[in-house]
């Protein structure tokens, strides 16, 4: 005895094929129509929940033509007529619609956590109405029944959270171990994948303060979070050439002295070289300041009566106040003045690019890429290691007791460094080389080679700068030093 399609198959026309993706086919010779089931699979999306989350529905099937010569007629006015074979994807198409619009109806009055409980109860809505809308076409869709329903956002939204509580699981465990060594005091015995951890930590929490830029006659504070720049006419001590801080006192070292907002230092000369720095030593009252053509020059603190300058020094530079020492750089040597007494402490072998004072060091730059830590007590060295690249500018930084060097050279990023040299960050962006780098809270700026431009970033997102400043265009100068202001 023959099955059910093949009768069918016979009363029209026996010779012809059906694929198996396909339920009937109609040639001019006649008609093929299966009535057996066959697999079907539909994807409903994007269907939105009530709480906005998108989820997508998923159903295996059966479909198949009734067996039955009214359902036959049916099936055939409403496919064979226009098509000359009806396929899955023909019955697809056709029916996706009516239960996209069924289930959002549905779902937009739940919740998609609720929807995503309710599984037997979509199936069952589903097949009600898919066998709604195939009565009508001389189909029905037959059981076993599988309805998968998800959502991607709450899925994202949950593996953001996941993520999100092993990462702070993580960083508790990170903090804990890191607190264990700040009160040990050795965060350079932390690996560099630690002490970056610290630094990203650290410099979230870092209080927003601004940068003090001297520009001609004019003295410009900006605030690196906005960009935002004020300025301020400092008189009496010519083009501005410095500006530094120490404890609550601001200096300005200009051509012809130094300004602070209690009094003026002033410098007689026709030199039209300026103050390059200054440090104060608290031991004698002194403030002494580095001149390229007049050696170091000293004045009373309290009075501002000029004293004795030491002029057999050449172009003193990055001036140091250490204790009832006064360190400073001299081309390749790193020289220390003590009372009227100059003497050299280190010789380095290439010119001295900065001099930098963190609580235990004295970090000693070299131009063509060497790089000198010593013992603030004794000078001793105590590490040295070489970058093996010509360096244009360099800073170094505490952030709650994580000593970071940032150096930069002729090319490349502004690189951020532990205290023995291992990398942590790169600040990048498009720019071109810097003369002076300034770390300000928790960002980093930096004056470039033409000394038009301040370029900063913020470290908590290090792959580009967050904006530029054009000094010149902004205040008509050019800037010829930084310092920050913070606290």
């Amino acid at each position: 005895m023959k099955c059910s399609a093949e009768r069918v198959r016979d009363r029209y026309n026996p010779n012809m094929k059906l694929s198996s993706h396909e339920l009937a086919k109609r040639t001019n010779e006649g008609s093929v129509i299966r009535h057996d089931p066959i697999p079907l699979w539909l994807s409903l999306t994007p269907i939105t929940a009530r709480d906005g989350h998108d989820l997508v529905l998923e159903i295996r099937s059966s479909v198949r033509v009734v067996e039955r010569d009214a359902d036959i007629q049916l099936f055939k006015e409403q496919f064979l007529a226009n098509e000359s074979s009806v396929t899955l994807d023909t019955i697809r198409n056709r029916i996706v619609p009516g239960l996209h619009s069924t289930v959002q109806t549905f779902a937009s009055t739940h919740d998609a956590e609720a929807l995503i409980h309710q599984h037997s109860m979509l199936t069952q809505l589903l097949m009600q109405r898919a066998n709604e809308i195939g009565f009508g076409w001389g189909i029905e869709f037959v059981p076993p029944v599988q309805v998968a329903i998800r959502s991607p956002t709450l899925e994202s939204r949950r593996a953001i959270h996941r993520l999100d509580r092993e990462k702070n699981e993580r960083l508790n465990l990170t903090i804990q171990s890191l607190e264990r060594v700040r009160k040990l005091g050795r965060f350079d015995t932390l690996s560099s994948e630690h002490q970056t951890t610290l630094l990203q930590l650290f410099v979230r929490d870092l209080p927003t303060g601004s940068v003090l830029i001297p520009a001609g006659p004019n003295l410009i504070q900006l605030d690196p979070s906005t960009g935002e720049t004020t300025s301020k006419s400092i008189e009496g001590i010519g083009p501005l050439r410095s500006v530094s801080r120490h404890s609550d006192q601001i200096y300005v070292g200009g051509q012809n002295g130094v300004w602070t907002a209690d009094r003026v230092y002033r410098v007689e000369s026709d030199s039209q070289r300026g103050i390059n720095s200054v440090a104060i030593d608290p031991i004698e009252q002194l403030l002494v300041a580095g001149h390229t053509d007049l050696g170091l020059l000293r004045w009373n603190l309290e009075t501002g009566q000029p004293l004795s300058g030491i002029t057999d020094v050449s172009s003193p530079r990055f001036l140091i106040g250490l204790d009832d020492r006064i360190l400073f750089a001299c081309e390749n040597r790193v020289m220390c003045l003590t009372g009227d007494r100059v003497r050299t402490v280190r010789e380095c072998g290439q010119p001295i690019l900065r001099l930098h004072l963190t609580s235990d060091s004295v970090w000693v730059i070299g131009s063509w890429g060497r790089i000198e830590r010593l013992n603030r007590s004794d000078l001793g060295l105590r590490e040295e290691w070489n970058r093996s690249a010509t360096l244009t500018a360099s800073e170094v930084m505490q952030i709650e007791g994580l000593t970071v060097l940032a150096v930069t050279g002729e090319t490349g990023p502004v690189d951020l460094l532990s205290s023995y040299g291992a990398p942590l960050l790169e600040l990048n962006g498009r720019f071109q080389s810097f003369r002076i780098l300034c770390g300000c809270g928790r960002y980093m700026t930096g004056l470039s080679l033409d000394r038009q431009t301040v370029i900063i970033w913020d470290l908590t997102r290090p792959q580009e700068p967050v904006r530029s400043i054009n000094l010149v265009a902004r205040h008509g100068h050019r800037a010829t030093d930084l310092c920050s202001l913070v606290g």
